[in-house]
């Protein structure tokens, strides 16, 4: 018997059918093929998922459905609809055109869902789901550009014959596509959980967080699945992908490898057995995550050397060196010292009453295990326990919307310094401070911007902060200020913890911690102990960029300035470890960077409790002594090495 041929059709896929879709949340029978029924199940669960994904989502990221079958005319609609809203950054040029792509792929799908035996729902669901996670993700450019890139890397695997050709069919290559559409349809499924939790979470606009990363290994699955089916098509296409199929082999990473055969185990399950499955794909994937914070960190401790080697070469191509200019820039340093041992002499509140650099520096609080009961929580706890310190802040301030490619210029004495803390061996704090400007971007804001961009860029663990004079308009309190930048650290260092944290009487970071945290200044010191605390699990390598100090400077605040740069200052120093190589190194390399305009003293004053050395603006350095009464009136910025 000849097979089949299904023509691909230049129009809308689907025909106008009366009452289907009211018919989209009903359960679809089973089919007698087998294969087809594994379809029917994983329908019948995106249809859940959908449903799940629409309850919870805001009125404003909800999809206006026409009251009819969706097809991909729909679906570009949206697009449409929502692309002003992630075009306007000029960051954000590999969305652009990921997204072109994507319009001109999509309507790759027509054929394929055509072939399938009462396809009219298959594709209804496919392109409605489609939708609603592309409008829900516009505000959020990095699951954007995450969601897209995966959506075109399927679609590349497709390539059916031009428009208007047919498709020759036979049972073995509708199974085939069949196949394709069930982890497809599962993809999408796991795509909307995925969502929803980060957004319970409320890390949706997390830098850190990658759609594309977490699911690059289901991707490439399901591009093996459209390459078997392909080949059940044609053979004329080019169906070489080692890089796929190395990933989906993933033979070097156990854990890993276990992780994603959990996930895929769900697939075709129903009831309690696809429960169970789901609980012990999440437990495989902890296990992972483990695995692979133990692994990261491991790599950061062998290469941070490098890793900060290669920043300062990125940072200098932005930084431009001019020999003399007039900037008032200036740079002040302590000379470097050896870590300090650390004994157990004080509990929590007698440190806070004694919350001096010399009385920390030589405390080990986290030993104090005493009496009680260990605990041990996951970084999603955490996560959610702390939730509520979003509304304190705007994550907007975490990384501004500058230009990443304006050129910063410094003269030769600051590019000095700025390379010396860049590259040192030990944790440093950095301050530059320069004139008050009513310029903006300031020329010291763009040395910060530039140095946490490339960071971020490169991966490197990074917490940063941007105190802005107003949030969405509005005037915001000193205090208010002060909040939003302890909340926003607070927040950035739980996502550095590793995926299970042991809580005890010396190290306390439970969940319960962070109910007290009201928004007010009535906890700092809750707030400086959860800092302090979140300091200790750091990576082996931590870049800290904190831009304006000076907008927050107050009477009403300046106490608890100081109390929060002593408790960054206090983490430059760090018990020895042993290095891959023999050798000994911090175990947490910090490297801080404050960038101020003036002098606000709850900084200067609180660094000048060190030894300085002082670099100004084409001048040479001079070393001036902790003891003396009072520093340089012009001073604009200040360098302390630990």
């Amino acid at each position: 018997m000849s097979p089949q041929s299904v023509a691909i059709p230049a129009g809308p896929l689907l025909a106008e059918i009366p009452n289907l879709w009211k018919k989209r949340f009903d359960k679809r029978h089973l089919s007698t093929n087998p294969v087809i029924a594994t379809l029917d199940i994983e329908y019948n669960e995106l249809v859940q998922s959908w449903k799940r994904f629409q309850d919870y989502l805001p009125p404003d990221d909800l999809v206006r459905f026409h009251e009819r079958l969706q097809g991909p005319e729909d679906v570009l609609e949206v697009v449409s609809n929502i692309e002003p809203v992630w075009t306007s950054t000029s960051e954000l040029r590999v969305l652009r055109e990921c997204c072109d792509e994507f319009r001109s792929t999509l309507s790759l799908h027509g054929g394929l869902l055509t072939a399938l035996p009462k396809n009219e729902l298959y594709g209804s669901i496919f392109y409605s789901v489609l939708q609603s996670l592309l409008k829900a993700s516009a505000g959020y450019p990095r699951i954007m550009e995450g969601l897209v890139k995966a959506l075109v890397q399927i679609n590349r695997s497709i390539g059916p014959p031009a428009m208007g050709d047919t498709l020759p069919l036979s049972k073995d290559s509708v199974n085939a596509i069949a196949r394709f559409y069930t982890l497809l349809f599962f993809f999408l499924g796991e795509l909307m959980d995925w969502y929803v939790r980060k957004s319970i979470c409320r890390l949706l606009q997390s830098p850190k967080h990658d759609l594309y990363r977490d699911f690059q290994s289901l991707v490439c699955h399901i591009r093996r699945s459209a390459r078997d089916m392909m080949y059940s098509l044609t053979d004329a296409m080019d169906l070489d992908d080692s890089y796929c199929d190395r990933l989906c082999d993933l033979n070097g990473d156990f854990y890993l490898q276990n992780y994603e055969q959990a996930r895929l185990s769900q697939v075709g399950l129903q009831k309690m057995d696809r429960r169970l499955a789901a609980q012990n794909a999440l437990t495989r994937q902890l296990l992972w995550e483990i695995h692979q914070d133990a692994a990261e960190r491991k790599r950061l401790l062998k290469e941070r050397d490098l890793l900060l080697t290669q920043l300062l070469g990125t940072v200098s191509l932005q930084l431009q060196s001019v020999s003399k200019q007039n900037s008032g820039i200036a740079c002040l340093t302590t000379t470097a010292s050896q870590d300090l041992g650390r004994e157990a002499r004080f509990t929590w509140p007698e440190l806070l009453e004694e919350l001096t650099v010399h009385a920390l520096q030589d405390t080990d609080r986290f030993n104090l295990i005493g009496e009680g009961h260990k605990h041990k929580y996951t970084r999603m706890e955490l996560q959610l326990a702390s939730r509520h310190l979003e509304d304190f802040f705007d994550s907007a301030d975490q990384n501004p919307d500058l230009d990443p490619d304006v050129p910063v210029i410094a003269e030769e004495n600051v590019m000095t310094s700025l390379n010396q803390w860049a590259t040192d061996a030990h944790s440093q704090v950095l301050a530059v401070g320069g004139p008050a400007s009513t310029v903006y971007p300031s020329p010291v804001l763009l040395v910060s911007t530039c140095y946490a961009n490339v960071a971020r860029k490169a991966r490197l663990p990074i917490i940063s902060h941007f105190c802005n004079r107003t949030d969405g308009g509005t005037e915001l309190t000193f205090e208010q200020h002060l909040i939003a930048l302890a909340y926003s650290l607070i927040r950035q260092l739980i996502e550095y913890l590793p995926p299970v944290v042991e809580s005890h009487a010396g190290c306390n970071l439970s969940a319960e911690r962070f109910k007290p945290l009201n928004g007010t200044l009535t906890s700092w010191k809750e707030v400086l102990s959860l800092i302090d605390i979140l300091l200790h699990f750091a990576p082996p390598l931590l870049v800290c960029v904190i831009h304006g100090l000076d907008i927050i400077q107050d009477a009403s605040t300046d106490q608890q300035i100081r109390s929060l740069v002593r408790i960054l200052l206090m983490h430059t120093r760090h018990q020895t470890v042993l290095t891959p190589t023999g050798g000994q190194s911090q175990s947490v390399l910090l490297k801080i960077l404050f960038t101020v305009a003036g002098r606000p003293s709850s900084l200067v004053e609180t660094l000048s409790e060190n030894e300085l050395i002082l670099r100004e603006s084409n001048e040479t350095e001079t070393e001036l002594a902790a003891t003396e009464p009072a520093l340089n009136p012009d001073l604009g910025a200040v360098m302390m090495n630990a």
